[in-house]
C-alpha cells in the first residue's frame, strides 16, 4: 500500500511540474520552429509547428514534438512516440489515434474525431488548466495498456471512459468538470482528486467491478438515464465519492 501511495504521489507531482515547463518550452520554440506540412515526419529530437488556420491531410510523429499554435485540423495521424502540445487559445481537431509512449498536453481546445487508445508504454493526456477543453463527442478514451494517465484540470466530455489497464490513472484537478456518457473501470480506485473538489457527470451506464475512488472530494451527478451495470459478475461502486440523487442535471453552486 505504501508503495502504491508513493507511486500515485510521484505521478501527481510530475504532472504539476511538467505542465508549466511545457508552456515555457513552447513559447521559446515557436520563434524558430519549422512548419509541419502535409506528410511531414517528426522524428526524435525534432520539433515542428502548425500555426494559423491549417488543415493537414497526413502527419507522422516518430518521437518528436508537434506544437499547434492556431486552429488546426489533422485528418490522419500516425504515432510512434513523442509529444503533442496545443498552446493556450489554440484549437485542434484530431483524428482517431493509438498512443504508444506519447504525451498530449492541451492548453486550449481539442475536439476528437474518433477513439483515443492509450495502448502501451507511458502515455499522458493532460488538460492543462481551468480554461482547457477536450471533447470526444460519442467517441471513447480507452486506457487499456501500459501506464496511462489522464489529467483533467479543465472541462472534458467523453463518450465512453474506459479505465482497464492496471497502470491506468485518472487525475481530476480542482474545480474540474468531467462529463461522460458511459464509465467502465475494472480496478480499484483509479480516479483521484489530489486537491480541491472535482465534478463528474454520468449520463449513461457505469460498469464498476471495483471501487471507483478513495477521494471524498469528488462529486458525481448521475443523470436521469444513469445506471450501474454488473461487469464480470461483480459490481463495485463509486467508492468514497459524493453521489447526488439520480436524475440531477446540474451541480450545486456550493461545489467549486
Amino acid at each position: 500500500m505504501q508503495k502504491k501511495i508513493t507511486t500515485n504521489f510521484t505521478i501527481i507531482l510530475l504532472a504539476y511540474i511538467f505542465i508549466p515547463l511545457l508552456s515555457k518550452a513552447q513559447s521559446s520554440l515557436l520563434t524558430s520552429c519549422e512548419p509541419a506540412k502535409d506528410y511531414s515526419v517528426i522524428k526524435k529530437g525534432d520539433t515542428k509547428c502548425i500555426t494559423g488556420n491549417t488543415t493537414i491531410t497526413y502527419l507522422t510523429l516518430e518521437g518528436g514534438t508537434l506544437i499547434i499554435d492556431g486552429n488546426a485540423r489533422i485528418n490522419n495521424l500516425a504515432i510512434d512516440g513523442g509529444k503533442i502540445v496545443i498552446s493556450k487559445s489554440s484549437s485542434a481537431l484530431l483524428p482517431p489515434m493509438t498512443m504508444n509512449d506519447v504525451t498530449l498536453s492541451n492548453g486550449g481546445a481539442i475536439t476528437y474525431m474518433g477513439n483515443v487508445n492509450m495502448s502501451s508504454g507511458n502515455n499522458y493526456v493532460i488538460n492543462e488548466n481551468t480554461e482547457s477543453r477536450m471533447d470526444w463527442g460519442s467517441s471513447e478514451l480507452n486506457m487499456a495498456g501500459g501506464n496511462s494517465t489522464f489529467t483533467n484540470n479543465g472541462t472534458a466530455s467523453i463518450g465512453t471512459l474506459r479505465i482497464e489497464g492496471r497502470g491506468a490513472k485518472v487525475i481530476l484537478g480542482n474545480n474540474s468538470l468531467t462529463n461522460v456518457t458511459n464509465l467502465i473501470s475494472t480496478n480499484d480506485n483509479k480516479v483521484t482528486v489530489p486537491q480541491g473538489t472535482a465534478k463528474l457527470g454520468q449520463a449513461g451506464y457505469a460498469q464498476l467491478s471495483k471501487s471507483l475512488t478513495l477521494s471524498s472530494n469528488l462529486t458525481i451527478c448521475p443523470g436521469p438515464a444513469a445506471e450501474i451495470r454488473p461487469l464480470s459478475n461483480s459490481v463495485g461502486g463509486y467508492g468514497k465519492a459524493i453521489v447526488m440523487e439520480k436524475g440531477c442535471s446540474f451541480f450545486p453552486l456550493s461545489i467549486k
